[in-house]
């Protein structure tokens, strides 16, 4: 997406034209409501998943908290690997791969325990980079003027997830 300069001056940030930031708006906003959807799935479908592999509660406890080991340990990562390669590369990489990590839980569970907490800690290590990426982005594609209602707009989307 082409971009135009705020403001004009050397070092000024790129600012998105009002279309762009439509279209991202709607983008992060879905994608946020994904996060939180995809992030939850787990939660819900290993009641069943424990009864068909014989799971007990430590191991569905292991599982389910592998999210937010990883979760938790690339929360200040995030926000440095959007200011250093840009917030879109990152957003874009996490969501493929905790989309990736997601879908592949069905699929390893018949095979490992172990995939499955490999897969749901691979989760967590990709949604960890996905909200300070948004900050980092916006605060170099958003004017200060329209960043709060943006970014209000955007963390909207959690909630619906």
């Amino acid at each position: 997406m082409a971009s135009h300069k705020s403001g004009g001056g050397i070092g000024q940030p790129l600012h998105w034209s009002e279309r762009e930031r439509r279209l991202w708006i709607l983008v992060l906003f879905i994608c946020s409501i994904l996060i939180y959807a995809a992030r939850s799935s787990l939660s819900v479908s290993i009641v069943e998943m424990a009864s068909e592999f014989d799971w007990n509660k430590r191991t569905c406890g292991i599982i389910l908290s592998s999210f937010f080991w990883g979760y938790s340990a690339t929360q200040v990562i995030g926000g440095q690997l959007g200011d250093k390669y840009g917030g879109e590369l990152v957003l874009w990489t996490s969501a493929l791969v905790w989309g990736g990590a997601v879908l592949s839980i069905s699929i390893v569970a018949s095979i490992s325990t172990t995939l499955v907490f490999v897969a749901h800690l691979t989760n967590g290590l990709s949604q960890g980079v996905y909200f300070p990426a948004i900050a980092s982005l916006l605060t170099t594609r958003v004017s200060d003027e329209n960043r709060s209602f943006v970014n209000g707009l955007i963390h909207a989307g959690p909630q619906l997830g």
